[in-house]
């Protein structure tokens, strides 16, 4: 990324070394609720790297430790059908 200090995280503390942020976050429904608003308005970007239905969570597991690192989160969708 041209810009480290877009870069935030919530799990990796070396991302203060590189210039970015890392916030601390509890997951509580308001909190959650606005990170959805954020990223769907377009504010906050994600990126995707895959998307498992969670009957599939062990293959998610599976893949990331296969693959180590991953650009993009792996997400468990729960309405997935």
């Amino acid at each position: 990324m041209k810009d480290p200090a877009r870069v935030v995280s919530v799990a990796d503390l070396t991302v203060v070394d590189q210039g970015g942020h890392l916030v601390w976050a509890r997951a509580n429904a308001d909190e959650l609720t606005e990170l959805v608003d954020l990223a769907e308005s377009g504010t906050l970007s994600v990126t995707v790297n895959r998307s498992y239905p969670l009957e599939q969570a062990a293959d998610a597991w599976r893949a990331l430790q296969e693959e180590g690192r991953t650009r993009g989160r792996i997400v468990l969708d729960i309405d997935a059908t």
